[in-house]
């Protein structure tokens, strides 16, 4: 039987840790785990994270997420014929 092997970027993985994921399915916070997202074995996670990139890193719960598309989306729209604001861009600095 031939194995399959998965490309994983350290890059992805310490985004998803900035996310509130966590190393393993078991200690899931409500956002995921490392271990789910990419189909790994709990040995597999623990050699993961044997790396020198990933090492030491831990999972940063986020206390809340912000989403301000809405607002400058408002502004935008609110700018738009402005002379006073030629720039689109602009509207995000008021």
């Amino acid at each position: 039987m031939a194995t399959t092997t998965q490309t994983i970027k350290p890059r992805e993985v310490l985004e998803l840790l900035k996310k509130g994921y966590t190393r393993l399915t078991k200690d899931d916070k409500g956002y995921g785990s490392i271990q789910s997202n990419y189909n790994l074995s709990a040995l597999a996670v623990k050699r993961l994270f044997k790396t020198p990139s990933l090492k030491f890193k831990k999972t940063i719960v986020p206390d809340f997420i912000l989403d301000e598309a809405d607002e400058v989306e408002r502004l935008i729209e609110e700018t738009e014929g402005n002379d006073a604001i030629p720039d689109k861009r602009e509207a995000l600095f008021l």
